[in-house]
C-alpha cells in the first residue's frame, strides 16, 4: 500500500553547492572568472585601482557588469549588493548577476564579502549567436554589410527615449517599433557593434519575423481523448481556451461557423483594426481542433473540448502576416487572461534554431507572474534531414516554444490511410531512405514522429519539445472567408485537412482543456497551476520509443525524454485515469527556496514490475539576456529506493541542472519505502519558487469512500445565502444556481450564510467544513488564495448525515472595494478522515458592479473679487466630502515644482507576500538615503514601537525607490531597489517614512489596528507634494489587488517652484458644496474642478469652470472722518449717534470704532456707522471718548474722537448737569435752585448762571482789582458764559458792549471821561447766535 506525505523542510539545510571556481556561463561561452587575469583585474579593482569601463556609460554615468559570488547566492549577499546603489538585471549561471551600476559602485562591491569576481559585461557578451556570426562574416569579406532587423534590450525603460534618439542618429532612419526595454531597428553589423558598446545596452539579437506552423486525432491509440468523453465524461465545461492566429471565419457573432455558436467569450482583432477574420483559414481550422462543437458534421468533426469556451484573438494583418503581434507577449497573454483563459493556445513561432529570444523571454515572464496561464506552443515544422544520413537533424526548435514555462509541442503522424510520402511532398528535405518513402499518416501499429516537426534541444541544452500530438492530415473547421484548401477538403466542405505541429498544438490546448476540468472536478484543485497541467500531461503520456525505423541506425526516438518526442504523446485517458493497481497523487501548493527540500515516502508490500512516474514542472523565473544558461531558479527531483539506490531525473546519473522539468520512471521492484525527494539547489530569483508534483505508482485499492459531501441528486448540495440592495429579503440558493449569475449594479453586498450537508460511514469522519470566497475586479488576475470562513456543526440528521450551518458574522463582499466590476467566486470544501468521497462543491462564479461616483457638476463662480471667489457645485447623493483643485492653467499641469522631502507615492498590500513600498524623490537633487539617515517602519497590528527597515542606495531627482519583500512576485521584484523580509504589512500595520527617525509621511494611523490597507494597492495623487503624518485617505488612488502596473514611477504635478495649483488649493478637502478661494492675482483667470468623495471611492474629475477675478482699481483717496461734535447723556439712556466720512472715489466704506469704554454698554455698525451707547453704571459717568475710522480699498481715515459726557440719571437738565459737573449731588438740597450752601449770598442758580462754584464763598462773580484811578477794574469770568457790560453815564440809557467769552481775569476797560455807571450781564450762550 501507499503512504501519502507532505513533509516541508522549513529549515536552510546544507547547500550543496557548485564549487567555488565555477565559471560564469554566458551565451558566447564560459567566462573562467578564476583564471588569473580575471583575478589580477579583480585585486587591481579592489586596492582602489580606477575602474574604466571600454564601453561608454549612460548618461547616468551606468554600464552592465558581471558579479560573481563564492557560493549559491544568499539573500543577504543581494541585498549588500543593492545596497551599494548598483541594480540587479538578472542571474547569470552560476552563482552571478548582470549588473547594472556605475565604476564606484562596482569598486565597492568587490570589496563584499563572498564576491569572488567584478567585471565589465563587455560590448562582445551583449550579441547574440547569430548576429556574432554576421558580424564575422561581414568582417571577414564574406557578407555584404546590409541593414537587417535586429531588437535592442536595454537595462532600464529609463533610457528608452535617449537610445532611441541615438540610434536613430546613427542609422537615420526611424526605429521600426519602441516599447518599455524594447527596440527593433533595422542595423548593419557596424551598427550594431557601435550600439553594444552603450552602457544603456544589454542585449542585441536578430528579429526574425513569426509565421504559422502550418476525424480529430482524438482515438484511443493516438490521443486517447474519446475515452476521456465517453468513460470520464469531460467536453470542456466551465474551460475558456485562447485561440492566437489568423482569424475566426467571417468574424462576426451574428454570422459564424455553427460549429463556434455561442463560444466566443472575447474577440480581438489586432492586426487589422476591427476585424478578426479569417481570410487564411488557418485559426479557423486551430480553433476548431480545440473546442468546435461539430455542429455541422453531426459531431463527428468536433474539437477536443468541445464545450469550452474561445477567447480568438487575431493577429493576421492585411499584408498576410502576423504583424499584429504585440512586441512584448505579456499584452497578447495578458488580454486572453483578463478575459477568462488558462489556456492558450499558439500555432505559431519564428525560425531560430533553439535559441532563446524576447520572445522566449516575455513567455517565461507572463507565466511565471500568472501562474495559472498555461501557454501552448507549437515546437515549429522545421526539422530536416540536411545531411542525407536518413535521420532528422537536430536543433530546430522555433521561439517561443524555445521558453521553459510553456508547452511545447511537436508533430506525430497521424492515424489515416493517405499515401502521400515526405519524399514526394518535400524533395529537397528528405532524400535518402527510411524517410524518403514514409507516409506523413499511415494506419501501422507503430506510429512515428512527423519528420518536419522540430526537434530539440534549445541552444543551452533544455530538452524540447515537451510532448507530442497529431500534426499531419488534421481535419477540423473552414473558414467561409477562405478559400484556401489547405491539406485537401473532405466530401463535407465545412471541414478542410491541414498538418504541422500548428495543428498538434490546437488538439493539445483542447486536452489540457479536458484535463482542466478534471482537476477542477473530480480532481479537486479549484485553480490548477500551469505547471501542474504540464506535469500531468507529461507524466501520461506515451512513450513512442524507438519510433517507427526500430533500433538501428536510423532509430528515430533513443529514449524517454528525448529531444524528439520530449516526454512522449498526449494520450488523456491514461493520464487522469491510473490502472487499478496505480495511485496518483497531485501537488500543487508547495514552494521552497535555497537549500530547503520536501520529502514524500511510498510503501510497498512487495516488489514487483509497476511502475512509480514522477514529473517535477515549474515555472522558473525568465533568463536573462547575455547568459548562455536558461535556469534560474534550480530544483531537482529524486526517488531512492528501499535499498538506498538513487534516481536521477531524465534518464541522468545526476542532478539535472538544466530543466525546470524533471522527470523519472522506475520499477517498483523492492518492497518497502521509496521516498521522493525535492530540493532547491539554488532560489537566486523571485523568492521562494512554487512547484508541481506528479506521483502515479503501484497502490492497493482504497475501497469505498467513508466521507464527503452530500448530494441526494443535487438536493442537499451545499448553499449559499446573500443579500443585496434591492432584494426583499435574503436569498439562499444553491452554490450551482448562484455560478454565473449577473447581480447587477449594487452599493451593497452581503454573504450571511452557507449550509454544507455531509455524510459519513464506517471508518470516516468529517471534521469540518469551510466555505471559500475570493473578489477580484474585471482586468486584473485572479487571487491565487482564497479567504475562508469555517462553517460549523449544527445538527446531526441520522444515518450518518450531518448538517453545517453556523457561519458566524455576516461578510460585507464590498468592504475595500472601490467603483469597477467585480468578479465574486465561491467554493464549499469539507474535510475529515478515512477514505474521502466527494469533498469539494465549485467553485460558481458571480459578478456584480459597483457604481462609479458621481462628479459633482454645475460648477460655478461667486462673489468674485479682485483676490478671492467662492467656487461651489450641487450636491452629489451619497458624498462624504469633496475634493477642490484650482489652478493656473486648464490642464492643471505642474510648472517645475519641487517638493520639500522625499514622501511615500505607493503602497503595494498584495496577495501572499506582494508586499512594496514606493518612495519618491521630488526634492530637484538626488539624494543618498543611507547618508541621510531614512528608513522605513512599520508599526505592527496597532503597537506604538516600529520594526524600522534602514534604506540605502540613492535616489534620483524625479526617481522613485522601491522596497519589496523578497518574496513577492516578478512583477514586483522587477522594480525593487531594495529588499527586505520585515516589509510584511498586512492592511492594519502602519507604514512610516522617516528621517533621522523622524517620522516624515505615515500611512495609517500610529497605535490604531483598523484596516485601512488591506488587498489594494495606493497611488499617491499628482498633487501631493509632501508627506503629512495625520493620514489622509483623500491624498490616494485606489486600485484592486496584486496591481502592479504604476509601481517603478510617479506622476509628479505640485511642489513649491512653479505649481499650477494655486496654493492650498490641490486636492483641498471640502466638507460641502462650496469653498472660498483667497490668495489670487486680480484680472487673472483661474480654472477650478472638484471631485465627490464616497464610501466606493473618490469620482473622475468634475467639468473643469474658469474664473477671471476683478481688475485691479487704480489708487485713490482714503476716506476723511467727519468731526463729531461733543455729546451729552445721562445713566440708563439709549444715546444714538451715526458718524459719517468725506468718501471722494465714491468707494465702498466700511467703519471702525474703538474704546477703552466697557464694550457691553456700546454698539457699532460697521457698514452704516451707526452707534449706540448706553451707559449702565456710575463709573461711566464722566466723558466717555470713543475713536472713529473709515476705511475703503485706497486706506483708512485719521481718526475722529467722539466725547460723550454722561449724566447720572438726577442730572435731567442743564442745571442739574452743572451742580453735578461741579462734583455735588444734584439731588441734594443743599444744592437746590434757592439754596446758598456757601454763604456767599448767591443761590446756588445763580452760582450756576455765573458758572462760579456753590461750594466755595470765595468763588462769586463781583468786581475787583480795581485801578486807582478806576478806569478799569476786573473780574473771574468762566469760559463757558458769555459777558456784557450793561452801562450808563447820564443814567438816561443805557448801553451794551459785548465782552465776549469769559477768559480767566477778564478785565474791562472804561473809557468814558467822567463818571459812569454798569454791571456785568452773565448769558449762556452768545446773543448774536
Amino acid at each position: 500500500m501507499k503512504i501519502r506525505c507532505g513533509l516541508v523542510v522549513a529549515g536552510m539545510c546544507a547547500l550543496a553547492a557548485q564549487s567555488r571556481g565555477a565559471p560564469l556561463i554566458l551565451d558566447g561561452g564560459t567566462l573562467d572568472t578564476a583564471a588569473a587575469a580575471q583575478q589580477k583585474s579583480v585585486e587591481a579593482i579592489r586596492k582602489g585601482v580606477r575602474v574604466v569601463p571600454t564601453q561608454k556609460l549612460s548618461s547616468k554615468g551606468t554600464a552592465p557588469w558581471l558579479v560573481q559570488f563564492d557560493d549559491v547566492v544568499q539573500e543577504e549577499w543581494k541585498a549588500a549588493l543593492e545596497e551599494t546603489g548598483a541594480r540587479i538585471k538578472g542571474y547569470m549561471p552560476e552563482n552571478g548577476f548582470l549588473v547594472k551600476a556605475t565604476p564606484r559602485q562596482i569598486a565597492a562591491i568587490s570589496a563584499q564579502d563572498h564576491v569572488v569576481y567584478v567585471g565589465e559585461f563587455l560590448p562582445e557578451y551583449k550579441r547574440a549567436a547569430k548576429v556574432r556570426t554576421r558580424l564575422a562574416r561581414v568582417k571577414k569579406g564574406e557578407e555584404a554589410d546590409a541593414a537587417a532587423p535586429h531588437r535592442v534590450l536595454l537595462l532600464s525603460s529609463d533610457d528608452l527615449a535617449a537610445v532611441i534618439e541615438k540610434i536613430e542618429a546613427l542609422i537615420g532612419a526611424p526605429v521600426t517599433v519602441a516599447s518599455g526595454e524594447q527596440i527593433r531597428a533595422d542595423l548593419t553589423a557596424a551598427q550594431v557593434e557601435e550600439i553594444t558598446g552603450w552602457g544603456e545596452v544589454q542585449w542585441v539579437e536578430a528579429y526574425v519575423a513569426p509565421r504559422l506552423l502550418n476525424d480529430v486525432a482524438v482515438r484511443t491509440n493516438m490521443m486517447n481523448v474519446s475515452n476521456a468523453w465517453t468513460t470520464l465524461g469531460l467536453t470542456g465545461t466551465n474551460q475558456i481556451v485562447a485561440v492566437c492566429d489568423t482569424g475566426l471565419d467571417m468574424g462576426n457573432t451574428n454570422n459564424l461557423h455553427r460549429d463556434f455558436s455561442n463560444k466566443i467569450v472575447w474577440a480581438q482583432a489586432l492586426g487589422r483594426t476591427g476585424d478578426w477574420s479569417d481570410p487564411d483559414s488557418h485559426g479557423t481550422h486551430v480553433a476548431g481542433s480545440v473546442l468546435g462543437s461539430g455542429a455541422m458534421s453531426t459531431n463527428r468533426y468536433k474539437g477536443v473540448a468541445y464545450q469550452a469556451k474561445l477567447v480568438i484573438q487575431s493577429v493576421l494583418d492585411s499584408g498576410g502576416g502576423l504583424g499584429g503581434l504585440p512586441e512584448d507577449l505579456n499584452v497578447l497573454f495578458k488580454a486572453a487572461y483578463t478575459n477568462g483563459a488558462r489556456i492558450h493556445s499558439d500555432s505559431w513561432g519564428a525560425a531560430v534554431n533553439g535559441e532563446y529570444d524576447f520572445r522566449s523571454r516575455n513567455l517565461d515572464m507572463f507565466v511565471w507572474s500568472n501562474r495559472t496561464m498555461l501557454v501552448v506552443v507549437a515546437a515549429g515544422n522545421d526539422g530536416t534531414d540536411a545531411n542525407n544520413n536518413g535521420v532528422v537533424d537536430l536543433d530546430s526548435m522555433d521561439t517561443p516554444g524555445t521558453a521553459k514555462n510553456c508547452l511545447t509541442v511537436g508533430a506525430s503522424e497521424n492515424w489515416r490511410a493517405i499515401s502521400s510520402t515526405y519524399g514526394a511532398s518535400w524533395t529537397n528535405d528528405y532524400k535518402v531512405e527510411p524517410i524518403y518513402s514514409d507516409n506523413i499518416a499511415e494506419t501501422d501499429p507503430v506510429h512515428g514522429l512527423v519528420a518536419f516537426s522540430s526537434r530539440g534541444p534549445c541552444d543551452d541544452g533544455r530538452i524540447k519539445p515537451d510532448i507530442v500530438a497529431p500534426g499531419t492530415f488534421v481535419i477540423s473547421t473552414r473558414s467561409r472567408a477562405s478559400s484556401d484548401t489547405g491539406w485537401g477538403v473532405p466530401s463535407n466542405t465545412n471541414y478542410l485537412y491541414m498538418g504541422g505541429t500548428s495543428m498538434a498544438t490546437p488538439l493539445t490546448s483542447g486536452a489540457a482543456a479536458l484535463m482542466r476540468q478534471w482537476l477542477t472536478t473530480t480532481g479537486g484543485i479549484a485553480d490548477p497551476s500551469a505547471a501542474l497541467l504540464k506535469a500531468l500531461l507529461i507524466n501520461g503520456a506515451r512513450d513512442m520509443t524507438p519510433g517507427q525505423y526500430g533500433t538501428g541506425a536510423y532509430q528515430e526516438i533513443t529514449a524517454r525524454p528525448d529531444n524528439a518526442q520530449g516526454f512522449g504523446h498526449v494520450d488523456l485517458y491514461n493520464t487522469l485515469q491510473p490502472a487499478t493497481n496505480q495511485f496518483l497523487d497531485l501537488f500543487d501548493t508547495n514552494s521552497l527556496a535555497t537549500g530547503q527540500t520536501n520529502t514524500y515516502t511510498y510503501s510497498v508490500s512487495a516488489g514487483s514490475t509497476n511502475k512509480f512516474t514522477l514529473t517535477l514542472a515549474y515555472a522558473d523565473y525568465w533568463a536573462t539576456a547575455g547568459s548562455g544558461k536558461m535556469l534560474i531558479n534550480d530544483l531537482d527531483l529524486t526517488v531512492i529506493k528501499p535499498g538506498g539506490t538513487t534516481n536521477y531525473a531524465n534518464g541522468r546519473t545526476s542532478k539535472d541542472a538544466t530543466n525546470n522539468v524533471e522527470f523519472i520512471e522506475l520499477a517498483a521492484d523492492e518492497a518497502g519505502t521509496y521516498t521522493v525527494v525535492v530540493s532547491a539547489r539554488t532560489v537566486p530569483s523571485g523568492g521562494s519558487q512554487p512547484y508541481a508534483l506528479v506521483v502515479r505508482g503501484p497502490a492497493e485499492e482504497l475501497g469505498d469512500p467513508e466521507y464527503g459531501l452530500r448530494d441526494d441528486g443535487g438536493v442537499n448540495l451545499p448553499t449559499l445565502t446573500y443579500w443585496h440592495d434591492g432584494l426583499g429579503s435574503d436569498v439562499t440558493e444553491q452554490g450551482s444556481n448562484f455560478n454565473g449569475r449577473a447581480l447587477g449594479v449594487r452599493t451593497q453586498l452581503y454573504l450571511k450564510g452557507a449550509a454544507i450537508k455531509t455524510w459519513k460511514s464506517g471508518d470516516g469522519d468529517v471534521t469540518g467544513t469551510t466555505f471559500h470566497y475570493k473578489i477580484w475586479e474585471d482586468g486584473d488576475s485572479e487571487p491565487g488564495t482564497w479567504s475562508t470562513r469555517s462553517v460549523d456543526w449544527t445538527s446531526d440528521d441520522g444515518g450518518g448525515n450531518q448538517t453545517w450551518s453556523s457561519f458566524g458574522a455576516e461578510i460585507n463582499a464590498m468592504s475595500g472595494l472601490v467603483s469597477g466590476s467585480y468578479n465574486l467566486k465561491v467554493l464549499f470544501t469539507v474535510s475529515g478522515t478515512g477514505v474521502p468521497g466527494i469533498l469539494t462543491n465549485g467553485p460558481f462564479t458571480a459578478t456584480f458592479d459597483i457604481p462609479p461616483v458621481q462628479a459633482p457638476g454645475n460648477l460655478r463662480a461667486g462673489a468674485t473679487n479682485e483676490t478671492d471667489f467662492t467656487a461651489s457645485w450641487d450636491a452629489v447623493s451619497g458624498a462624504t466630502g469633496y475634493r477642490l483643485d484650482v489652478a493656473t492653467n486648464e490642464t492643471f499641469s505642474g510648472g517645475g515644482g519641487t517638493a520639500s522631502d522625499l514622501f511615500i507615492s505607493e503602497y503595494i498590500e498584495g496577495s501572499s507576500n506582494n508586499k512594496a513600498i514606493e518612495i519618491f524623490n521630488g526634492t530637484g537633487s538626488s539624494v543618498n538615503l543611507g547618508t541621510a539617515g531614512y528608513t522605513l517602519r512599520v508599526y505592527a497590528n496597532g503597537n506604538t514601537t516600529p520594526s524600522s527597515i534602514t534604506l540605502s542606495g540613492t535616489v534620483a531627482d524625479n526617481d522613485v525607490f522601491v522596497v519589496a519583500n523578497p518574496s513577492a512576485n516578478a512583477a514586483i521584484l522587477a522594480q525593487a531597489d531594495q529588499t527586505s523580509a520585515s516589509l510584511s504589512h498586512n492592511g492594519n500595520d502602519v507604514v512610516a517614512l522617516a528621517k533621522n527617525s523622524v517620522n516624515l509621511d505615515v500611512l495609517g494611523t500610529i497605535g490604531s489596528s483598523v484596516y485601512f490597507g488591506q488587498d489594494v494597492t495606493k497611488v499617491r495623487k499628482s498633487a501631493v507634494d509632501a508627506g503629512t503624518t495625520t493620514y489622509d485617505t483623500g491624498e490616494w488612488d485606489n486600485y484592486a489587488t496584486d496591481t502592479t502596473s504604476y509601481l517603478g514611477s510617479h506622476t509628479f504635478s505640485g511642489g513649491t517652484g512653479a505649481p499650477a495649483y494655486v496654493p492650498g488649493y490641490s486636492n483641498r478637502a471640502v466638507s460641502g458644496t462650496s469653498q472660498s478661494v483667497t490668495g489670487l492675482t486680480a484680472n487673472t483667470t483661474y480654472y477650478f474642478r472638484a471631485r465627490t468623495e464616497a464610501a466606493f471611492g473618490t469620482s473622475t474629475n468634475s467639468a473643469t469652470a474658469s474664473v477671471t477675478t476683478l481688475e485691479e482699481a487704480v489708487p485713490g483717496t482714503p476716506p476723511v472722518m467727519d468731526a463729531i461734535p461733543a455729546q451729552v447723556t445721562f445713566v440708563g439712556a439709549e444715546f444714538e449717534y451715526t458718524v459719517t466720512a468725506q468718501e471722494p472715489d465714491s468707494d465702498p466704506v466700511t467703519f471702525t470704532c474703538t474704546s477703552v469704554v466697557d464694550a457691553a454698554s456700546w454698539d457699532f455698525d460697521v457698514n452704516t456707522g451707526d452707534f449706540l451707547f448706553i451707559p449702565t453704571n456710575a463709573a461711566q459717568i464722566g466723558t466717555n471718548i470713543f475713536s472713529f475710522t473709515a476705511t475703503d480699498k485706497d486706506g483708512t481715515s485719521d481718526p475722529a474722537l467722539m466725547s460723550v459726557k454722561v449724566y447720572s440719571a438726577a442730572a435731567t437738565n442743564e442745571f442739574t448737569q452743572w451742580v453735578e459737573d461741579q462734583e455735588e449731588d444734584p439731588g441734594s438740597t443743599n444744592f437746590t435752585e434757592n439754596a446758598d450752601f456757601d454763604g456767599d449770598g448767591r443761590t446756588t442758580y445763580e452760582e450756576y448762571l455765573a458758572d462760579t462754584d456753590p461750594a466755595a464763598s470765595n468763588s462769586v462773580l463781583k468786581l475787583e482789582g480795581e485801578s486807582a484811578d478806576l478806569t478799569e477794574f476786573s473780574f473771574p469770568a468762566s469760559p463757558a458764559r458769555f459777558y456784557q457790560l450793561i452801562y450808563t453815564d447820564d443814567l438816561s440809557a443805557t448801553q451794551t458792549n459785548n465782552l465776549g467769552w469769559g477768559v480767566p481775569g477778564m478785565v474791562v476797560t472804561s473809557t468814558v471821561s467822567g463818571t459812569w455807571f454798569g454791571t456785568i450781564r452773565v448769558l449762556l450762550d452768545d446773543p448774536a447766535e
